[in-house]
């Protein structure tokens, strides 16, 4: 019989054991809450719940051009009675609807912030109360836009449940009507009014109160955004009982009367952009701060005046609004002046918004980043290029097919000419030749970190198809103008406390070799080029706005249907970039860069230089001279009519000879090419142009004289007779793919052409089983309507001795275009 006391649990061994890990366990919660609680005490002792002392920006000739209390803008205490009950219930609405009841975080969003940090190693969640916030615009973070990480993130937690046991509710939203950034260089509820509606903040309606509110989501954005959030906050009000659905629809109804004029401040933009870099630093003082910059106001004021004066001389014509200047200094990369609008304080036109860094299409102006990256990988100014109605096939393997500014081409052209008269499809080619990839790297080495969406862009990009800002590309065109050498730009020349103790100090860096091993040379290329009035003539004519007293580099830009024009020029101290259009993206109406950037450009860098010494562009070292022959960019075969001088990177210069350009004996009774037995009676020997088989449409639609395709039937030539025909079909080219749209072949006719021997006379086109018709004069070429479908494309001709001569296949596509929804 078994043991009764065997069915009886038994004391395990090690139970004390575990007795001792739940005590440690216990024990360090405990310690840790300690810690909690004493950090909690280190921040709220440390902690200043009161801004600093003032931030002073002064010019570099000691103007004081802006002081602040907090170092960020204008800002405005104000008590909890001040605060419209309308603005307390928005936020509570719209940003943390438990503020009355939470202990200053909401765990939940903690935790799922915490979750996503534990998926992504990243803090993609902000999780932020009003407490939270208060915690980081007021304490943690009030001079600068601290990193999200995890630390940051703790503390801002800890030091909100604090704040919401050291003060009441009242005063933690009285602080976060205080501190917290409305946009236009305005902090808190008060200055938000005063800058937008010009009244004081117990007298805004709902409909301002609520757009307010929505501008604490996106005050760097124009008011489109503001106005999407204001919905968002309306409807959450009516949500939690705050306002009735009528109030609501009345407020969205509610036109708002923004307040018009210029705002009082001496160069606003520029101020906010030194603000933001001064932030970015992350120096903290207790006591006031200097902010010297590199800013010559008085520079700034005729800059400024200059483009309000051309834009009221042209806005009613034109419908443009806007526009922005960067000044630099090349030797230093100092702004001198930066107008970043002409509107600041209208909200109608979206004043406040910065364009000399606001991102924007720059249209033609890319185009010497192109013509640079092509000089590094040893293609010349003397390159030749094709400015013809010509289908490029995309990366994608879709047709592109450019058009000229002025609607015309201009055939057989060397890169001097294509880059200086801006000509659109040498560009294009150019860049097909070079690739996006290089093209991109030359972009950032000249300082555009924009272009970052490698895969979006393609061979439009040359032609503005990328966003970038008129800083960073007046900086590039600087670099030029430095002799190929990049250096970034600064507004911060020197930071001191008002005890006078340096804070900061700038130090201009060594500066980035930018275009390749022959940067220097590539550089003075391209300068060389964009101060080339006879290259621009064709394009711009001999008296155009570009053209200054001094010797200066300069490119126009000009995007699709006008919604951006820039003009940007250098000489090698100073570069000045102009930008027009309007805020708002509306485009303008018929106004190109050279009509209106110029002329902005040229008064800004005449007022500029108007007291400097004229500067040439020096040639440096390792760059030769050739005379080449004008049409074809080689070395003169003894025919060409006209020949010039070049500049070419050594290693470079043209090893071919050119052969262009043929004597040809023709049959003057039928203007056909006369056989070697014809009657010398009839004979005229012409110098005549061999024109490339890419080049014959445009030349036979210029009335251009082609050599004749066939023989005089009166004297035919026995070795000709001997020769094996040919047929190629040359446009389209094989698997491209069209559009039924502007973008690409804007409906016109599909020009099919060939190249083709002497002896063919007539080709007959051919799609699929379909016959097209027949060309009888040469080079005969066939207009195909696009319609959607797949086709095979031959072509069949005939010889003079009655040979038929069939062609390859061209296989190629049209689909329906459909705009971007």
């Amino acid at each position: 019989m078994p043991n009764s006391h065997q069915s009886t649990i038994q004391p395990i061994k090690t139970q004390p054991l575990l007795v001792n890990k739940i005590i440690r366990k216990r024990l360090i919660l405990v310690v840790c809450l300690i810690l909690v609680v004493f950090v909690g005490i280190l921040i709220l002792t440390n902690s200043r719940l009161q801004p600093f002392g003032t931030v002073k920006v002064w010019d570099k000739n000691g103007t004081l051009l802006f002081e602040s209390d907090n170092g960020v803008g204008r800002k405005e205490t104000v008590s909890f009675e001040e605060i419209p009950p309308n603005f307390i219930n928005a936020v509570v609405a719209a940003e943390d609807d438990t503020f009355w009841s939470n202990p200053g975080v909401d765990f939940s969003a903690i935790l799922r912030s915490g979750y996503q940090f534990l998926a992504s190693g990243k803090v993609l969640s902000g999780a932020s109360t009003v407490t939270q916030q208060v915690a980081r615009a007021s304490i943690i973070a009030p001079r600068a836009s601290a990193p999200r990480t995890v630390s940051r993130k703790i503390r801002e937690i800890l030091t909100a449940l604090f704040l919401t046991i050291r003060y009441p509710k009242n005063e933690i939203l009285r602080l976060y009507c205080s501190d917290m950034y409305f946009g236009k260089m305005s902090y808190g509820i008060n200055s938000a009014a005063r800058s937008y509606f010009d009244k004081n903040s117990t007298n805004l309606s709902l409909s301002e109160t609520t757009f307010l509110a929505g501008k604490l989501a996106y005050p760097d954005s124009d008011d489109t955004k503001a106005q999407e959030r204001q919905r968002y906050v309306l409807d959450r009000m009516v949500e939690m009982g705050f306002i009735t659905i009528s109030q609501r629809n009345d407020a969205l109804n509610e036109t708002l009367v923004f307040r018009d004029g210029t705002e009082k401040l001496l160069a606003p933009h520029f101020i906010q952009h030194v603000l933001d870099e001064y932030k970015n630093m992350g120096i903290s003082v207790t006591d006031g701060v200097n902010i010297y910059t590199s800013l010559d106001y008085q520079l700034f004021a005729e800059s400024e005046r200059i483009a309000q004066r051309h834009i009221g001389n042209l806005s009613d014509e034109h419908h443009m609004t806007n526009a922005a200047i960067v000044i630099l200094n090349n030797r230093t990369g100092e702004i001198l002046s930066m107008v970043g609008g002409v509107n600041y304080g209208n909200e109608k036109y979206s004043g406040s918004v910065n364009m000399a860094t606001a991102l924007r299409q720059p249209g033609s102006a890319l185009k010497p980043i192109t013509y640079a990256a092509a000089f590094t990988k040893g293609y010349t100014p003397a390159t030749l290029l094709f400015d013809v109605k010509k289908v490029f096939i995309t990366r994608k393997g879709e047709g592109y097919a450019p058009n000229n500014y002025d609607g015309r081409f201009h055939g057989l052209v060397l890169a001097r000419e294509a880059l200086a008269s801006s000509f659109n499809v040498p560009a294009v080619e150019m860049l097909e030749k070079v690739g996006i990839e290089p093209f991109l790297k030359t972009a950032q080495d000249l300082g555009i970190t924009t272009l970052t969406e490698t895969d979006r862009y393609d061979l439009s990009l040359t032609l503005g198809g990328g966003e970038v800002t008129l800083l960073d590309l007046t900086n590039a065109y600087a670099s030029f103008g430095r002799e190929g050498e990049f250096i970034p730009v600064h507004a911060i020349v020197k930071i001191t406390s008002d005890n006078g103790k340096t804070i900061y100090e700038y130090k201009k860096p060594s500066p980035k070799i930018a275009l390749g091993e022959k940067s220097r040379q590539v550089a003075y290329l391209i300068s060389d080029i964009l101060s080339d009035p006879k290259a621009r003539i064709p394009s711009f004519g001999e008296k155009n706005p570009l053209v200054l007293k001094w010797p200066a580099a300069v490119k126009t830009g000009t995007t699709t249907d006008w919604h951006d024009i820039w003009t940007i020029g250098y000489t090698p101290s100073f570069s000045v970039g102009v930008w027009a259009g309007n805020n708002d993206n509306a485009p303008m109406v018929s106004i190109s860069g050279i009509e209106g950037a110029a002329p902005i450009w040229n008064e800004t860098m005449t007022e500029l230089l108007k007291t400097r010494p004229q500067e040439d562009f020096v040639r440096p070292l390792g760059i030769s001279d050739a005379l080449i022959c004008k049409l074809s960019g080689l070395a003169d075969d003894g025919l060409c009519p006209e020949k010039i001088t070049e500049h070419f990177i050594e290693g470079t210069k043209p090893q071919g000879i050119s052969s262009l350009h043929k004597t040809v004996s023709i049959d003057v009774r039928n203007g056909l090419l006369a056989g070697e037995n014809c009657d010398g009676k009839y004979v005229e020997n012409r110098l005549m142009v061999d024109y490339p088989a890419e080049t014959h449409s445009w030349a036979l639609a210029e009335n251009m004289p082609l050599i004749p395709a066939t023989y005089s039937p009166y004297c035919p030539s026995e070795a000709h007779s001997k020769e094996e025909p040919y047929l190629t079909i040359i446009n389209p080219r094989e698997k491209a793919v069209f559009e039924t749209a502007p973008k690409l072949v804007a409906n016109e006719a599909l020009q099919c052409e060939v190249s083709f021997s002497a002896s063919i006379e007539s080709v007959v086109w051919h799609l699929g089983d379909v016959v097209l018709g027949e060309s009888k004069i040469p080079p005969f070429t066939y207009a195909l309507t696009l319609k959607t479908g797949e086709y095979i494309l031959k072509a069949v001709g005939m010889t003079t001795s009655g040979e038929k001569v069939e062609s390859h296949a061209i296989h190629f596509s049209v689909f329906e275009y459909k705009a971007d929804q």
